[in-house]
């Protein structure tokens, strides 16, 4: 685990760099893969899930530049990345999960 600061300054790189933001999506697909096994265990095809999962990565780098921007100002607290991908990712697979029960059912 990166300490806030420096998963602050590899987030920074990121927006300029799309080799370290190909990194950082990455690491994030290995936190995909971990909200998977933790929340989603009966789900028969984990794979899909992961996709699913990180279908949130682009709103979420996206949507962290603007809460950084907001944090710069003294707006709001700064906290991590892969704290914020977890929402959004979490988010993401419960909705794909009710969605396709609700088409199997």
């Amino acid at each position: 685990m990166r300490s806030k600061h420096n998963e602050l300054k590899l987030f920074k790189k990121a927006i300029v760099d799309l080799n370290t933001r190909n990194r950082l999506k990455k690491d994030m697909e290995d936190l995909a893969e971990w909200i998977v096994g933790k929340y989603f265990k009966a789900w028969p095809n984990r794979e899909e899930l992961i996709q699913e999962g990180m279908g949130s990565f682009n709103d979420a780098f996206e949507h962290y530049k603007k809460h950084l921007k907001e944090v710069e100002e003294g707006h709001k607290k700064l906290f991590k990345f892969n704290t914020y991908f977890t929402w959004w990712a979490k988010t993401r697979i419960e909705k794909y999960v009710k969605i396709n029960k609700l088409i199997n059912s």
